[in-house]
């Protein structure tokens, strides 16, 4: 999907304190820009790379960055999905799935029409069980892994970006999961402060 104006009136600029608006530069690239500072975030297989200047310099550095780690984790999710993989590994995905249907069931959330924002979206296995929500950003920093869940899914938006440093306005998403990433993070108390800010307090 391509990211729309109304898509990019969620983004912010994650430079210093700037957090200024994001606007398309260059519409053939998907090159970005901010409104305020001026600073230019380039983009690959048309997703947005939005990291802070400071943090550009540890892309492609990651665990889930290196090409044959990124590939074996999304072959292995995406056989998930077709419920195809094996036994406890199916399990387990699906178990993690029921976990926050029942959890959303119980707080009677309604997905249609909403913004939803998967950060450490993987393959984006979780977000296309929402089939009726307006917006799906899938916030990964590992461009491996958002370019083949943008194969699988078309309905995503991928954004490649900084869990610790989201590049979205405050209060921006409906909803904000994040599934088996914190484990991987420096600082998971600035994360869970990041997903908090970006997310509607109802």
């Amino acid at each position: 999907i391509m990211l729309t104006k109304e898509a990019l009136e969620h983004l912010k600029c994650v430079q210093f304190k700037c957090s200024g608006n994001l606007i398309i530069k260059n519409e053939d690239n998907l090159e970005l820009s901010c409104e305020l500072c001026k600073f230019d975030y380039k983009s690959i297989n048309g997703i947005p790379i939005l990291f802070s200047e400071e943090n550009l310099k540890t892309l492609d550095t990651r665990f889930w960055d290196q090409k044959a780690n990124a590939n074996s984790y999304t072959d292995k999710y995406d056989k998930y999905l077709k419920k195809e993989g094996a036994p406890w590994g199916q399990y387990t995905h699906e178990s993690e799935i029921y976990g926050i249907k029942r959890l959303l069931d119980k707080n009677r959330f309604d997905e249609k029409n909403k913004t939803i924002i998967d950060c450490g979206a993987g393959n984006g296995r979780f977000l296309s069980i929402y089939k009726d929500a307006k917006f799906k950003f899938a916030v990964d920093t590992s461009l491996i892994l958002l370019k083949r869940s943008k194969e699988r899914d078309e309905s995503l938006i991928c954004i490649c970006a900084d869990i610790e440093n989201l590049p979205f306005q405050d209060y921006s998403g409906d909803l904000s999961l994040s599934i088996r990433v914190f484990q991987h993070l420096k600082n998971p108390q600035l994360a869970f402060d990041e997903m908090s800010r970006i997310t509607k307090p109802d």
